[in-house]
């Protein structure tokens, strides 16, 4: 059975890919199901004893790669780009995530929890490819004159603005006319890695494992693929479309022809659990998505285009004037927040955090974002509303990850 839903899954994939623009909007009105989150939350948090669950769900996540990879296809596509996709998905991680009895993939989800983990690594490369399509130079070619930048500027974008910003570009709807004329994405997906020693998940991602003094003692520690993603620009095209939208301020032909290259390293993920033991986080850690250009490229008068297109969300845009790239390397990595989130950046030591609020009828989900030292951090949990020392716990254990 397992074998078989593997080999449906990978068929799925394929299909998915030549309906990247269809997925995108239906990505904005839903999440995927999973209906282990579902009973945490009405059970009031996830019980130490489910730990081996999450654990399951955790290499679930690795299959779920292949639509990290579908969302970086599906910003591609909104932006109006031809796409070459190639995904390899391992089929011994596959085969082990079908462990989970429900999928996440399964049904529409009726919370939306899932999303913002997405946006950490894998998935950030997904947002600044989808925030910034419009401008699909804009927020990479900004990363040029070095020719390699890093994404370590944690910037909150409302999923609305960049909603508003895709139905603006494609009014009466994409073909593949459209997506063919102004250039071309090729994504490419690293392999599965499956259940790894801390040794071996060093080596694989690139980052320095957390100590267990602060995470706990990992049973396993499981590591998704990292991916490329490679753009093309045909400057001209996307020049007459800013025009129609009202842009000024339209992007050099030094753009034009130019590749740019986003990378996102391999994910480890941890189970990490409060201070009483009875509710388990989430934690993932990854090196900070980078950015390389052709050093040719003029990027201050790309990044003038950028920061004044009218379709901008102001946050990005605000972000992008305050940032110092040309002289520290760092650009905007944007996190996707959805209407009704409390949003609040607070700072534990040096270290800046976002930290995210998803309130539902019953329960209601914390969740942090940081960087530090090359490393992108995320680490949320599921509290029932009714536990009323959950939320002081999670501060104490994020203080202590962030400080580790």
């Amino acid at each position: 059975m397992a074998k078989e839903q593997s080999e449906m899954n990978k068929v799925q994939m394929i299909e998915e890919t030549d309906k990247a623009w269809y997925r995108l909007m239906k990505t904005l009105e839903q999440e995927p199901a999973n209906d282990y989150w579902e009973q945490a939350d009405r059970k009031g948090g996830i019980p130490a004893a489910s730990k081996e669950r999450v654990e399951t769900y955790r290499l679930q996540e690795e299959l779920n790669t292949a639509q990290g990879s579908a969302l970086i296809e599906s910003g591609a596509a909104a932006s109006g780009m031809k796409l070459e996709n190639e995904v390899h998905v391992d089929r011994g991680a596959a085969q082990a995530a079908q462990a989970v009895h429900n999928s996440p993939a399964a049904k529409p989800r009726k919370r939306g929890s899932g999303r913002a983990r997405k946006w950490t690594a894998l998935a950030a490369a997904a947002a600044v490819a989808a925030v910034v399509t419009v401008t699909p130079a804009g927020n990479k070619a900004l990363a040029s004159i070095l020719g390699q930048f890093r994404m370590e500027q944690v910037t909150e974008v409302n999923e609305k603005d960049m909603e508003q910003l895709f139905n603006s570009v494609f009014q009466s709807g994409i073909s593949d006319k459209e997506i063919n004329r102004f250039g071309t994405f090729t994504v490419e997906t690293g392999k599965g890695y499956g259940e790894l020693t801390a040794q071996e998940a060093t080596k694989e991602a690139g980052v320095p494992m957390l100590p267990e003094s602060v995470t706990g003692k990992q049973q396993h520690i499981y590591v998704s693929p990292g991916s490329k993603l490679s753009l093309t620009m045909k400057v001209n095209e996307i020049n007459k479309v800013m025009k129609q939208l009202g842009a000024s301020k339209l992007f050099p032909t030094s753009i034009d022809g130019k590749t740019i290259t986003l990378e996102s390293s391999p994910i480890v993920y941890y189970n990490v659990a409060l201070g009483n033991k009875d509710i388990v986080g989430n934690l993932s850690q990854t090196r900070v998505p980078s950015v390389s250009i052709d050093d040719t490229a003029d990027v201050h008068e790309a990044l003038e285009a950028v920061i004044q297109f009218p379709l901008l969300p102001q946050q990005l845009k605000e972000s992008l004037q305050q940032s110092q790239f040309l002289t520290t390397g760092e650009i905007p990595l944007p996190v996707f927040t959805q209407d009704g989130t409390q949003t609040q950046q607070i700072a534990i030591g040096q270290t800046k955090v976002l930290l995210n609020t998803h309130h539902y009828q019953d329960s209601k989900q914390l969740e942090a974002i940081w960087v530090k030292d090359d490393s992108l951090f995320t680490y949320s949990i599921y509290i029932n509303n009714e536990q009323t020392g959950a939320e002081k716990q999670f501060r104490t254990k994020l203080q202590e990850l962030v400080e580790a």
